[in-house]
């Protein structure tokens, strides 16, 4: 019972935690949180916000939309695609709640369950109470986390939140304890449906790392100790770890198969299908000037002015908290043997040397090695484990000084005021050296990336050397006895929540409800006249949300693994420009400047372009102007206006029509120069060509009598022999009923559907069904059965 109350006690700590570490949230509870990169754009404002409300439309229109989202990009599977996350629980309460004003605490809602999981974790390894707070603390507001949260990383926020799960179960597991296999299934499951693959498979990996610590161990004991009759029981000790851990492997995959199966259809369609090259994820790696981060997070800049390797701050921030990395330092030279202190060292060494790519031979072992590393683009979000790692660490630290004896207190009291006598002097040299003027003398790396001496000169010294200080201080009085041992620890803790408090207010900041534009008169002023036809315009002017909650179809939309067929199409349309960047909204699309035939042939009625009226680009005619406030602002900063031109498209092309000239299309090398040549109006790109030889249909509109997420119905009447194209995305699982019959579905142009029809009039319906829904549904059915009866006959035969 009193154990109980503790866990108790500390998840309501760790919630009042979390309410002081995002108090930039706290203190206006409706508002947006985001960070203050960009204004306040990222990927909640953007993407998800849109995307989870996405799930209450889907539900009102009898499911549909949950299979095919038509809205942008030319269409795209919604199921099946790892963004839309739709099998994970907490996401079903968008389906009743608005997403804009609980995007926000669900994601912060896990920073908690992380915090809870890590302290859980801790007790279970029998920590001290406040040596596992620290460690809850340490993960819940880890600078990286908070960062990826600010954002808006919704997904990885929500899949690291189970991390800590992961480790406690599998403790349950390798103890061969009721739950153990069933409980670490069904967390990975979570984790798995949180819809971020990346860190999911870095979490297996590094699990069965972990437990290949204990097979190696019993394996090792039995060649040393043959005589004995231990090793045959060491044997079958390791024997069962693997076993639960296959059964934990076959298990999952039955039980996400729902998901994995349309997933691995979308990936083999994707523009990842082959993978990512080594050279091109060194932008996403660590470099060893990254190191300068560890004593100061904002040594190379913040989310704003960020100027260090990676792309993004948010992605190789290189910091775990002073206060936090000197128990954890701690920790790691006190490995106890009832402590699992030396493989979390081993496992963080693994996952920090991994975030720096290339850099180190570690990452192009596993890239060449282990399947499925090369998908993957970022190798610095394995510093999300190491944050996990760094979090336990602490905790080891802080327990291992409580649990001092009176001698070692001693030669534990004379080291940290060594140490802290090191830290000064050392802090003193370096801020000398900077009122010395030595860092103005220092100049940018070719790479544009600060140098060494730069970065020092960066380097806020008194704020790092009072946190260095403190701690030390911290732990010197945990050396000490009597009530000051107490005080000490409270005092590690307060100081760990304010350092790592002072972080998330600098990389956190809110959009107030109020601001988030309501009324868009590009909007107002298209959709009455839109019909099936299709606009352009970037997320600026109107953006995902905007669209979606007005039923415009926009050929922009932010995905950041687009399919490979519309991708390619994108790069023939904007060839002289930046395609993916245009087409996921952030640029805009120089008009005078594209391949009009094939911008036709996706139905852009209307474009949207930022700016006043210039020179009417060709083929395009000038229809309005005006002003529209931006889409939202950051609270305390001053709104502004944007001016916008929309032009009206003279030669657009119906979304659905007939014609018959084809021509076969080409090698791959080959596919973006056809592209680029080609006249939809006089010919069509087909894979195969399957009408017969003689005359063909002429180009002739088609009209679309009825159009859904995920069926859609067309009425065609043709002289000749052609194809009925439908300008939405060729995509497995879409098949074609030609006069109530079943007609083969084939490729146009690279990325649109058609079929052959004969000379007469026609009534074709296209029908989706997500490509594996049904097998994986089945498998995760039974899956599920199956665990259930597990569960249930373990229960009885233990009562």
């Amino acid at each position: 019972m009193i154990k109980n109350d503790f866990r108790l006690v500390g998840a309501l700590v760790l919630a009042v935690v979390v309410y002081v570490c995002f108090w930039r949230l706290s203190l206006h509870p409706a508002d947006l949180l985001v960070g203050p990169q960009d204004a306040g754009k990222n990927d909640i404002s953007i993407q998800y916000v849109a995307f989870r409300g996405f799930l209450s439309r889907g539900l009102t229109d009898g499911g549909s939309a949950l299979l095919w989202n038509e809205f942008s990009l030319g269409g795209t599977p919604w199921l099946g695609n790892p963004q839309t996350a739709m099998f994970y629980p907490p996401n079903w309460l968008y389906a009743v709640a608005d997403s804009e004003r609980m995007v926000s605490w669900l994601m912060v809602a896990h920073h908690w369950l992380a915090g809870l999981g890590t302290f859980l974790l801790c007790r279970r390894y029998g920590f001290h109470w406040p040596a596992a707070l620290l460690a809850g603390i340490a993960y819940l507001a880890a600078p990286y986390y908070v960062a990826g949260t600010g954002e808006g990383h919704y997904n990885q926020g929500c899949l690291v939140a189970w991390i800590p799960w992961a480790f406690l179960l599998v403790e349950r597991l390798r103890a061969g304890q009721r739950g153990g296999v069933i409980g670490t299934t069904i967390v990975l499951a979570l984790a798995f449906f949180c819809g971020h693959i990346q860190e999911c498979f870095y979490l297996v990996l590094l699990l069965t790392a972990f437990l290949s610590f204990d097979v190696v161990a019993c394996l090792w004991r039995k060649t040393t100790a043959d005589a004995s009759p231990a090793p045959a029981s060491r044997m079958q000790s390791a024997a069962r770890i693997v076993l639960r851990w296959g059964a934990v492997g076959a298990l999952l995959v039955g039980l996400v198969a729902v998901e994995l199966v349309p997933m691995y259809v979308y990936s083999r369609n994707s523009v990842r299908v082959g993978g990512i090259a080594l050279n091109e994820l060194r932008p996403a790696c660590l470099q060893p000037i990254s190191l300068v981060q560890l004593f100061d997070p904002l040594a190379l800049g913040g989310p704003v002015d960020y100027r260090g390797p990676g792309m993004f701050y948010w992605e190789a921030v290189c910091h775990f908290g002073i206060i936090t990395s000197l128990f954890a330092l701690v920790g790691a030279a006190a490995c106890r043997r009832r402590y699992p202190a030396g493989r979390f060292v081993i496992l963080w060494l693994a996952a920090f040397l991994f975030a720096f790519g290339d850099r180190t031979p570690w990452f192009p072992l596993l890239y060449h090695c282990v399947p499925g590393v090369s998908l993957f683009r970022a190798p610095s979000r394995a510093l999300f484990f190491c944050s996990f790692f760094t979090a336990v660490l602490a905790g080891v630290g802080l327990d291992w000084l409580l649990a001092l004896s009176a001698r070692a207190k001693i030669r534990w009291r004379r080291g940290l005021l060594a140490s802290a006598v090191v830290a000064l002097c050392l802090g003193g040299a370096v801020w000398l050296w900077q009122s010395s003027g030595g860092a103005q003398q220092a100049a940018l790396t070719p790479a544009g990336i600060p140098s060494w001496p730069e970065a020092l000169g960066m380097l806020a010294v008194l704020r790092v050397l009072a946190w260095t200080l403190a701690g030390l201080g911290v732990m010197v009085l945990l050396t000490l006895s009597g009530r000051v041992l107490c005080y000490g620890a409270a005092l590690a803790v307060v100081l760990g929540i304010g350092e790592l408090t002072w972080h998330s207010g600098e990389v956190l900041r809110t959009i107030p409800q109020a601001s988030i534009r309501r009324e868009n008169p590009i909007v107002a002023a298209i959709q009455p006249r839109l019909g099936w036809d299709r606009i352009l315009a970037s997320q600026a002017l109107v953006s995902d949300r905007e669209a979606r909650r007005a039923g415009l179809q926009k050929v922009q939309g932010y995905d950041p693994v687009p399919l490979g067929r519309i991708a390619l199409y994108f790069a023939a349309t904007a060839p002289r420009q930046d395609a993916a960047m245009c087409f996921a909204g952030f640029h805009e699309l120089d008009l005078a400047a594209v391949n009009k035939p094939l911008l036709d042939a996706l139905g852009v009625r209307y474009a949207g372009v930022a700016g006043t009226a210039g020179r009417e680009p060709p083929g395009w005619r000038r229809w309005q102007s005006g002003r529209l406030p931006e889409e939202f602002v950051l609270r305390g900063q001053q709104p502004s206006d944007l001016t916008y031109t929309i032009y009206e498209n003279t030669s657009v092309l119906p979304r659905a029509f007939v014609l018959g000239s084809a021509i076969p299309l080409g090698p791959p090398q080959d596919e973006l120069e056809q592209l680029a040549r080609l006249d939809p109006r006089q010919s069509l790109l087909v894979e195969r060509d399957l009408l017969p030889p003689g005359p063909r249909q002429a180009f002739r509109p088609a009209r679309i009598v009825e159009y859904t997420a995920s069926r859609v119905t067309i009425e065609a009447e043709l002289d000749a022999p052609g194809y009925l194209v439908l300008t939405d995305v060729f995509y497995p699982g879409w098949d074609a009923i030609v006069d109530g019959r079943p007609a083969p579905l084939v490729s146009a142009n690279m990325a649109f559907r058609a079929v052959a029809l004969e000379p007469g009039r026609h009534a074709v319906e296209f029908r989706y069904m997500p490509p594996g829904m049904k097998t994986g549904g089945f498998m995760t059915i039974v899956t599920m059965f199956a665990l259930c009866i597990a569960a249930t006959w373990r229960r009885k035969t233990r009562g």
